[in-house]
């Protein structure tokens, strides 16, 4: 009920949402995490950070798709982490990392989908593609060196 208050409030609401969130049951959290995807409240990516473990996984996948819909780069190695420890059963969740990762992957993150194309291949082609479309693909012939925030480049070999 205090979620339905918080929803009715729109952005002003985002303040109550927090408290609501911590607090609530696993199916709540779904909840208030598709909410938060539809309204692309970027604000939160950071909020989920610390909690993001602790979910089940229902949950990491809203929470993924919330990701990819906030493009928030800062959980592409999240993601990629979790894309390399999930089982093949985990179909539906494997999905979901692999198209955030589309719209909020890296260099780092080609790596790791041509790592984990068992039995998704085509999926994890379309996400290479369209972050190769993002960031680009370089030229044939040419070594790709990808600036970082330290004064020392990336160079990947694989």
């Amino acid at each position: 009920m205090i979620f339905t208050a918080a929803k009715c409030l729109g952005d002003k609401g985002y303040e109550y949402i927090k408290p609501i969130y911590k607090s609530s049951d696993p199916e709540l959290k779904e909840d208030i995490i598709v909410y938060l995807t539809k309204r692309k409240a970027a604000e939160f990516s950071s909020f989920f950070d610390d909690m993001r473990l602790s979910l089940d996984e229902n949950a990491k996948i809203k929470l993924a798709e919330y990701y990819g819909s906030v493009g928030a780069r800062n959980a592409a190695d999240f993601m990629q982490d979790e894309l390399m420890q999930t089982k093949y059963h985990q179909k539906e969740y494997r999905y979901a990392l692999v198209r955030t990762l589309a719209v909020c992957g890296n260099y780092n993150t080609i790596a790791v989908l041509n790592k984990c194309r068992n039995g998704m291949s085509r999926e994890a082609d379309r996400a290479i593609a369209v972050i190769q479309m993002r960031i680009g693909a370089g030229d044939s012939g040419w070594l790709s060196v990808q600036k970082t925030e330290e004064d020392d480049g990336f160079l990947n070999m694989e």
